[in-house]
């Protein structure tokens, strides 16, 4: 059961490359994914440009870490820079530094779900995407018929492609 009381959504971008490994569990190995997500502090474009004029940070990174069946699609699907959603729960941990033997205390985001979401149009361009904005252009064409006009038809044309032809993708 899920605890709504802590229950996080967050949508930002694969932050570097997600690190993978397994872990023993009851009834052998399972996989396991550690990775940031880079999610935009709601700005303006003024805001964003002062904050980078200041060197100060427009964008939280997000750790994250996910065990089970979900990770083999992580991975196949969601390298660096990849655009997604994840639902997760806060998690506090604690363990001693083997070093200095001292407690230390940490925190990360438990993801429980993951997704894929569309990229705009500024990101599309920087990730290779095939995103291709068109004039709007009128295309109605009159219909005739004997003498009297029937209602303009639109003809169907696609000016957007919301998904690239990655063969890795998932779309």
């Amino acid at each position: 059961m899920i605890n709504t009381s802590n229950l996080c959504t967050f949508e930002g971008r694969v932050a570097k490359d997600p690190q993978f490994s397994q872990i023993n569990g009851q009834n052998g190995p399972i996989d396991k994914v550690v990775f940031d997500i880079a999610v935009d502090r709601g700005m303006s474009s003024a805001q964003k440009q002062q904050a980078q004029n200041n060197n100060q940070q427009t964008a939280d990174f997000i750790h994250c870490s996910m065990i089970g069946n979900q990770v083999n699609a992580f991975r196949q699907y969601c390298p660096k820079g990849k655009a997604v959603k994840v639902v997760a729960h806060y998690t506090q941990y604690q363990y001693t530094d083997k070093q200095t033997g001292q407690t230390q205390y940490g925190h990360q985001f438990d993801v429980d779900n993951f997704g894929f979401t569309t990229q705009d149009a500024k990101n599309m361009a920087n990730t290779g995407g095939n995103f291709q904005q068109q004039p709007q252009q009128n295309n109605f064409q009159p219909q005739q018929n004997n003498g009297f006009m029937n209602a303009p038809q639109p003809q169907q044309q696609s000016n957007f492609n919301m998904f690239s032809n990655n063969p890795a993708s998932p779309f």
